[in-house]
């Protein structure tokens, strides 16, 4: 059967092309080449996806992008597919940070030899690492799940223990001051937990995450005043977005994250 080679790349795909088609030429293979770019939303990127499926030739998948959620999706695509594809970013970066003496922070999505579903375990984590505290809100997008409260609402420590079920979670804080950023409220609420927790039960956690700091415990942070100011705007938050709420008060992480698996069972159950 014959040969086309696909390329992805969030630039312009002109800066890319040559270098495929150099190599294509090196190797003396003469094939189509579909270049696609700039892939930057979601909706873009599932077309060629299914283009991919669709096609009759052997694919080959080339591709360049920087957004770890869509490269995330191209890599588990392609091992579900049965579809060679290449980084053609990642080695580039590897060997600058290794030149430069950087500490290079391991990246699951570059092993090939592991399993599916090890690989969906490593990527989950690695989806949590990468979306953290609403580090980069894009990440939205491609989770399967996504947490919001306040401070100390027990947000990361769930996202670690979910990624552990292969469940790929962004954790967004929510403040008075800041706002919340606008793709909560473009996704399907369904994929959005809201976390609360009782006031007196946070006053001691903050108090005693202040403790751990060095720092007085009569500032602001854990005020009850300050406290109940950022639980009512959470709930005005997740009342807008008509997410489910969990209370988080006196249950352990175990015990919070089989509420929400159950909540998710429900709402599939529902359609």
């Amino acid at each position: 059967m014959d040969q086309v080679i696909y390329l992805l790349t969030d630039g312009r795909k002109e800066d890319v092309l040559p270098f495929v088609e150099k190599a294509c030429q090196l190797a003396g293979l003469t094939c189509p080449i579909y270049s696609f770019g700039p892939i930057i939303q979601p909706s873009s990127f599932e077309e060629v996806l299914n283009r991919m499926r669709e096609e009759e030739k052997n694919v080959i998948l080339f591709h360049a992008l920087e957004e770890s959620g869509l490269r995330e999706e191209v890599h588990v695509f392609s091992i579900r597919e049965g579809i060679p594809s290449y980084d053609m970013l990642s080695p580039i970066l590897t060997f600058l940070m290794k030149a430069g003496k950087r500490e290079l922070v391991p990246d699951s999505l570059l092993h090939r030899d592991l399993d599916p579903a090890t690989l969906d375990h490593l990527l989950a984590y690695d989806f949590a690492r990468r979306f953290d505290d609403g580090q980069d809100p894009r990440g939205i997008h491609y989770a399967d799940l996504v947490l919001i409260g306040i401070s100390r609402t027990m947000k990361t420590p769930l996202t670690l223990y979910l990624a552990s079920q292969k469940i790929r979670v962004v954790n967004v804080p929510l403040l008075p001051e800041l706002v919340p950023p606008a793709e909560l409220f473009r996704i399907n609420s369904k994929k959005v937990v809201g976390l609360t927790v009782s006031p007196g039960q946070l006053l001691a956690l903050r108090q005693e995450r202040l403790k751990s700091l060095g720092l007085p415990p009569n500032s602001a942070y854990a005020s009850l005043k300050r406290i109940r100011e950022e639980l009512e705007y959470a709930d005005q938050v997740m009342k807008q977005i008509g997410c489910p709420v969990v209370d988080v008060t006196d249950k352990a992480v175990e015990e919070i994250a089989e509420i929400i698996l159950t909540l998710r069972d429900d709402e599939e159950d529902l359609g």
